[in-house]
């Protein structure tokens, strides 16, 4: 008796546990339902992107936002008799198989399929082709290759770097300021090793000797190519390597980095750099028009929702997020 006791109880723990795991419909735009693990997803999307969005009713209505794009943009695909390409299908096989390898228990824990994130990423690529068609060239709403250009050439940059910390970690794990003598002397450091670039040494070189004497492991200094207002770097860094003269050693500072930059002439070699970048140029350009259409698009779907269901699945996600 006490093991079907423990069964019994054991069982509704799992059904409650999994209840936003179930396939009923949230959220039904026209005749497309979309089932709560489907929703789940939207709402990590919502999540991740916003964390701002810390109340059931935020989340809910990020959550429909996403469900309801997500299916206009897959009727309007199937509308324009469009299709995906070898590398596109590829791309997203690709794609999933690394977040299922990297965050598979997570999903599992949210009750996600593999077989749901195959959907949203198809659908994203849907959404990038009815752009394309739209906007590049050909479409009805072409955007000049000039324009295209132009934005690249003042948006990105493209650099090779050496990057030094003005920072260390002290005895309690917290990170502190180096004292004035230390930065002062990274400082010269790093004006000496722009000399030596200045004058002929080869700045892979320089590197190495760098990260070799300051105990880390030797590499070369790649081509990175970045885009304004990126996060990857402080907010000063954009403007003051833009500013460089090309292939000619410049160090910038900030308040936890300092820097020795030599800038790119993108220019000479557009098959490297304009070409590869010129599809995500035109998606950047041609983004916010296109999500006003997509809006446009949603108002001629019947819209049905759920709330207490969306409600279910908002509490699970920002329970997770609290642990």
């Amino acid at each position: 008796m006490k093991k079907l006791t423990a069964l019994f109880i054991a069982l509704i723990l799992l059904f409650s546990l999994s209840s936003c795991f179930s396939q009923r419909k949230v959220i039904s735009v026209g005749n497309a339902e979309i089932s709560e693990e489907l929703f789940t997803y939207f709402l990590t999307q919502a999540k991740a992107e916003n964390p701002s969005l810390t109340t059931n009713e935020k989340l809910r209505e990020a959550g429909y936002k996403k469900a309801t794009e997500y299916v206009t943009v897959n009727t309007k695909f199937m509308q324009s008799k469009l299709s995906l390409s070898v590398l596109q299908k590829e791309a997203i096989a690709s794609d999933v198989e690394n977040l299922w390898h990297t965050f598979n228990e997570y999903y599992k824990s949210l009750g996600i399929s593999r077989t749901t994130l195959t959907k949203v990423r198809t659908s994203e690529e849907y959404r990038n082709t009815l752009l394309t068609s739209l906007y590049a060239e050909g479409g009805k709403e072409e955007i000049p290759q000039k324009k295209i250009k132009e934005y690249f050439y003042s948006e990105y940059i493209a650099f090779q770097a050496i990057t030094g910390y003005l920072t260390q970690t002290d005895e309690n794990g917290n990170l502190v300021k180096l004292d004035e003598n230390e930065i002062k002397k990274l400082k010269n450091e790093f004006s000496q090793m722009a000399k030596q670039i200045a004058d002929g040494l080869d700045i892979n070189y320089v590197k190495e000797s760098y990260l070799k004497a300051h105990g880390y492991e030797p590499s070369e200094a790649e081509i990175t190519v970045y885009k304004k207002g990126g996060a990857f770097f402080p907010k000063n860094f954009f403007d003051s390597a833009s500013k460089l003269k090309y292939n000619k050693p410049g160090v910038i500072s900030s308040d936890s980095y300092i820097f020795l930059v030599v800038l790119k002439d993108m220019s000479k070699d557009e098959e490297s750099y304009y070409n590869k970048y010129k599809d995500i140029c035109l998606k950047e350009l041609a983004n916010e028009n296109f999500n006003k259409k997509v809006s446009s698009w949603t108002k001629d779907f019947e819209i049905k929702t759920s709330d207490n269901l969306a409600d279910k699945c908002c509490k699970i996600i920002l329970n997770t997020e609290r642990k």
